[in-house]
């Protein structure tokens, strides 16, 4: 499941552009507090560009 969820929010951004980097980070990385959430945001930053998994970790 946690694939799967993280998968939409990479599609989204990097194949469709429904997505902006901004929204990406506000709507999926709100949630880096809660445990629950941490595969899903491991997931998603091992499915996209370095550069902004670096920006996402500063």
């Amino acid at each position: 499941m946690e694939y799967f969820c993280a998968w939409e929010f990479v599609w989204q951004f990097k194949e469709t552009q429904t997505l902006t980097f901004e929204q990406l980070k506000q709507e999926a990385f709100q949630h880096w507090q809660d445990e629950t959430w941490h595969e899903v945001l491991r997931l998603i930053a091992g499915m996209i560009d370095a550069k902004f998994v670096a920006e996402l970790i500063d």
